[in-house]
């Protein structure tokens, strides 16, 4: 328990922070961004949850790209099965995943809109809804405490 708060923790940090630098986003990478969400919609709508997961982390795999910063991207790769557990627990719990979409094409939005205070805004609350379900889900007890202290 202790390894995941550690690792969500870590990894909010390091993903607000990578969203609010969207002005290194180059139009391929924007470009990519928005083929792998609009596959993402397809994905939930048909109700096919393995599409469904492997766009989520692939968008976060884009993001990271997109700010250019290599060694932060292999840190994170380094927990990528984390992140998939993290989106496959989520959606199970949540539904489809339509609030992870939306609020991935918020980032999205502000990354192309070159606003990175929007985009660090806008990831800084998918993470915090992510950590709170995910911590209800491992934790129920706990997860009231977690919300308050994030």
């Amino acid at each position: 328990m202790t390894s995941f708060r550690s690792t969500t923790s870590a990894r909010s940090w390091k993903v607000s922070r990578l969203a609010g630098r969207p002005s290194r986003a180059t139009r391929p990478s924007c470009k990519r961004l928005d083929v792998v969400m609009t596959q993402h919609r397809a994905a939930i709508e048909a109700g096919d949850l393995e599409r469904h997961v492997a766009l989520d982390v692939e968008f976060h795999v884009l993001l990271r790209e997109a700010a250019g910063n290599q060694l932060l991207a292999e840190m994170l790769d380094s927990i990528r099965s984390v992140v998939q557990l993290a989106i496959r627990t989520a959606s199970l719990r949540m539904g489809p995943g339509h609030l992870a979409l939306a609020e991935h094409e918020d980032i999205v939005a502000a990354i192309q809109a070159g606003d990175p205070s929007a985009a660090e805004t806008h990831a800084r609350h998918h993470i915090a809804g992510m950590r709170q379900t995910l911590h209800e889900q491992i934790d129920p007890d706990a997860a009231h405490s977690t919300a308050v202290l994030a």
